[in-house]
C-alpha cells in the first residue's frame, strides 16, 4: 500500500510497512538530497539539486495531517560503516529501521561517496578531500530543511553510526561545518582517533598517484592538475575497479583503506570540513558539544578474520604486534621492547590460546583505544559521555557468522545488529529478542531524553 507526503520538493510517494510486531510506519526510499557527483563535480562539495542524486531513506511512524498541529518526533540519522571504503546506507536488508521506528522516532539513512570518489585529495580547489563527509553534512542540512514534513523535529536530531559511521559522527562533532545540524550523538565502535580513520594528505596524494598510474597516467608525479584531469576523463567504474586493485597491493597491515578523511586546505570560496589534526581539535575543546552515547564490543578483534592470510599468521602465530603499529619507533630495539611488553600483557590472561591474545590486541589497537582516548578528551572538555561495553554473545553475531569464528564474545558491529535490522540474521532466540528490545529502547531513549 502506498502513502504520500507533501514536501518542498513536491509530493513524494512511499510505502506503508509493518514490523514483525505489527507496528505500522511509512517508508520513503531513495529521496535525492544532492546533484549527482559526476562531471566537474566528481571530487567537489556537491550543491543541492533535484536529479540523479545522492539519496536518503526516511522511515516515520506519523505523517503530519494538513492543517493539524502534531507533536514532532525525535529524529535518528544513521551513518553506515565500512572503513570509508564500502557499505550501503540505503539497502533495506542491511539497515532496516524496524527496531527503532517502533519506539516512535523518525529514522533516516543515507549514502555518501566512498573510497577514492569520496576521500581522494590533490590539495587543489577541484579535489580538496573529505567529499564523503561533506555529503553527510549536506544530508544533515536536508534533514534540517525537510524532516518536519515527515513528522520529525529538526531541533531534536541524533546522529549515530557504526565503525567508519561512528568515526564520521565524531568528525561532525569536531567540524565547524556541521554546527547546528544535530543535537546528540551515538558512536558504536569507532572514533576519529582510530588508526584507520585518518591519514595525512601527502599519503593520500601518494595513493592517488598509484591509482592514476593504474589507470594509465604517464605524466609527472607532482602534477596535481594533470592527475586531476586524467581522473576526470576516466569513467567512475574504472576508478572504483582500480581502487580495489591497488587496495590488494597496499603493504600496511591491519585495517587500512587508504582513501579516508584528512586535513584539507581552505581555498576561501568554501569552508573546509577539517583543517586540523583530530586529536588537537578534541584536546582544544573547540568543537560541537552535544550529549554522547558510545562504546565498543568485548571482542572487536574478531574482525581479524578479514585480514590477509599472511597477516593473520603474523599476528597469531608469531605475535609480531608492532608490525601492525602505524607509528614510528626510534630503533629496532624500541620495537622489540614494545612488542615484548605487548606479548606479556596479552598472554598474561589468555593461557595457551594463541588466537585470543591476537584478537584482543587487534580489537584494542584498531577500535577500543581510540574510543577511550577520545572519550577522555571529550569529558575533559565538559561533554557528557555515556560509555558502554557490549558483551552479549547471541545469534546476531555478523562477523562470527561470516568468518565462522568459534569463540565466545561479541564481535565488531554486533551491538548494531540489535538496533538496525539485518535481514540475514532474523532467527532470534528469546534472549536475543530481550536484548534487542533493551538496546533499541536505550538508544531511542537517549535520542528522546538526553
Amino acid at each position: 500500500m502506498t502513502t504520500k507526503v507533501k514536501t518542498k520538493l513536491g509530493v513524494l510517494v512511499g510505502a506503508k510497512r509493518k514490523t514483525q510486531n505489527g507496528f505500522e510506519y511509512d517508508d520513503f526510499l531513495n529521496i535525492p538530497y544532492a546533484k549527482p557527483p559526476v562531471g566537474y563535480l566528481r571530487f567537489k562539495r556537491i550543491p543541492r539539486g533535484s536529479e540523479d542524486c545522492l539519496y536518503i531513506n526516511v522511515s516515520t511512524p506519523k505523517i503530519p495531517t494538513a492543517g493539524l498541529l502534531i507533536h514532532l518526533l525525535p529524529v535518528m540519522v544513521f551513518i553506515h560503516g565500512g572503513g570509508f571504503f564500502f557499505g550501503n546506507g540505503l539497502a533495506k536488508f542491511e539497515n532496516g529501521p524496524d527496531y527503532l521506528v517502533e519506539h516512535n522516532v523518525v529514522v533516516v539513512t543515507m549514502n555518501y561517496r566512498l573510497s577514492a570518489l569520496g576521500f581522494l585529495t590533490l590539495d587543489i580547489p577541484e579535489a580538496t578531500g573529505n567529499m564523503g563527509l561533506k555529503d553527510q553534512a549536506l544530508a544533515l542540512k536536508w534533514v534540517q530543511e525537510n524532516i518536519a514534513d515527515f513528522g520529525g523535529n529538526k531541533d531534536d536530531v541524533t546522529i549515530f553510526g557504526i565503525g567508519a559511521g561512528a568515526a564520521s559522527v565524531e568528525y561532525h562533532i569536531i567540524s565547524p561545518s556541521s554546527t547546528g545540524l544535530f543535537h546528540k550523538a551515538i558512536m558504536q565502535s569507532g572514533s576519529v582517533l582510530n588508526p584507520w580513520a585518518f591519514e595525512t594528505s601527502n599519503k593520500i596524494k601518494d595513493l592517488a598517484l598509484k591509482l592514476v598510474r593504474q589507470l594509465g597516467y604517464q605524466g609527472p608525479q607532482n602534477d596535481s592538475r594533470g592527475i586531476y584531469e586524467h581522473l576526470m576523463n576516466t569513467p567512475a567504474e574504472h576508478i572504483v575497479a582500480a581502487t580495489y586493485q591497488i587496495q590488494k597491493l597496499l603493504t600496511a597491515k591491519g585495517l587500512y583503506y587508504g582513501f579516508v578523511p584528512t586535513i584539507e586546505q581552505n581555498f576561501g570560496y568554501e569552508t573546509a570540513f577539517l583543517t586540523e589534526i583530530p586529536y588537537e581539535l578534541l584536546s582544544s575543546g573547540l568543537f560541537n558539544k552535544v550529549p554522547i552515547l558510545r562504546g565498543f564490543t568485548d571482542s572487536e578483534g574478531f574482525i581479524i578474520s578479514g585480514l590477509k592470510p599472511q597477516d593473520i599468521e603474523e599476528i597469531t602465530m608469531f605475535q609480531n604486534y608492532v608490525d601492525f603499529w602505524r607509528f614510528p619507533f626510534n630503533a629496532t630495539a624500541d620495537a622489540y621492547y614494545y612488542n615484548e611488553r605487548l606479548r606479556n600483557v596479552y598472554n598474561s590472561y589468555n593461557g595457551n590460546d594463541t588466537e585470543r591474545p591476537a584478537i584482543d590486541f587487534f580489537g584494542d589497537f584498531e577500535f577500543v583505544s581510540g574510543v577511550i582516548i577520545s572519550s577522555k578528551l571529550l569529558v575533559k572538555n565538559a561533554v557528557p559521555v555515556h560509555l558502554y561495553k557490549f558483551s552479549y554473545d547471541g545469534t546476531l553475531n555478523l562477523i562470527k557468522a561470516a568468518s565462522r569464528v568459534n569463540k565466545k564474545g561479541a564481535g565488531h558491529a554486533d551491538d548494531t545488529a540489535y538496533t538496525i535490522q539485518i535481514e540475514p540474521l532474523r532467527n532470534l532466540t528469546e534472549s536475543d529478542v530481550t536484548v534487542r528490545d533493551r538496546i533499541s529502547t536505550m538508544w531511542t531513549n537517549f535520542a528522546k531524553f538526553s
